[in-house]
């Protein structure tokens, strides 16, 4: 099994922006800001094509309590479509 990305999580959106500055005063291709409703993030690959992601949660507390709430169940509706027979 192989990464597919490495996400990084800042403390607000303000600071995904900055980093999205920062990639692009230095010449640094990226995709984003993406907007994923509990999410925001930005991606760029690092020198050995690894995917980097910073991000950001947007969610509120009553959101991230539903979301643990359902992960269980979630999880397990994944492995059923994915699990190969």
């Amino acid at each position: 099994l192989w990464v597919n990305h490495f996400a990084m999580e800042v403390a607000d959106y303000d600071h995904v922006l900055a980093y999205a500055k920062l990639l692009k005063d230095n010449d640094i291709s990226y995709i984003g800001p993406t907007d994923h409703g509990f999410i925001r993030s930005i991606y760029f690959f690092d020198p050995n094509n690894l995917r980097l992601e910073i991000t950001c949660n947007m969610a509120t507390r009553a959101e991230t309590a539903a979301y643990q709430d359902r992960a269980h169940d979630h999880l397990k509706q994944w492995l059923a479509e994915h699990r190969k027979g």
